[in-house]
């Protein structure tokens, strides 16, 4: 029960976080050696390399609570 509250505590921060890059990027618009859109606001802004770190702490934390819920006795 344990791990299935540390896997939402991740999802929740990791989603937290990956909400926190999207609104840094759309507060700072920009083109980035011609990469407009959404990618260019993520460069422009250095938010790129949090957007990938929360990714992949939302990730974990779903699959740590799917192996909790699901796989284990």
């Amino acid at each position: 029960m344990k791990k299935m509250i540390f896997g939402a505590l991740l999802f929740i921060g990791g989603m937290i976080g990956i909400l926190a890059s999207f609104i840094v990027a759309g507060l700072n618009p920009g083109i980035y050696h011609k990469f407009p859109g959404l990618l260019g606001s993520l460069l422009v802004s250095r938010a790129i390399f949090p957007l990938i770190f929360f990714s992949i702490m939302t990730l974990v934390g779903t699959i740590i609570c799917a192996y909790e819920a699901y796989f284990r006795n």
